[in-house]
């Protein structure tokens, strides 16, 4: 769809969906336990006060900005395409049709 994602939201807002990626690896990963992949991002720097020892630790203020951060990406991305769609859709019709017609 040729979108640029980076273009459209803010500089702060990148590097907190990178450093969310990166929260997201280790908690899944490593049951929040920090390791020398996270240490080497620059997450790690930017999220140290909420790593205590190894693990990662996140409040309920803190993952309710993140999921605000999230929420406002879709929003950002949902308008894209509904503008998208909106200018396409005819085509993407046709296409469909014409590709399950020959199958």
């Amino acid at each position: 769809m040729n979108i640029n994602l980076r273009e459209k939201i803010s500089e702060s807002n990148w590097l907190d969906l990178i450093d969310l990626v990166n929260m997201r690896n280790t908690i899944v990963h490593n049951n929040g336990m920090i390791d020398l992949k996270f240490k080497s991002t620059k997450s790690y720097l930017r999220l140290k006060e909420k790593i205590k020892g190894d693990l990662l630790f996140l409040k309920s203020k803190e993952i309710l900005y993140y999921f605000e951060i999230v929420n406002g990406t879709i929003e950002i991305l949902s308008d894209l395409f509904e503008k998208m769609y909106e200018e396409k859709k005819y085509a993407i019709i046709a296409n469909h049709c014409f590709n399950s017609a020959i199958n």
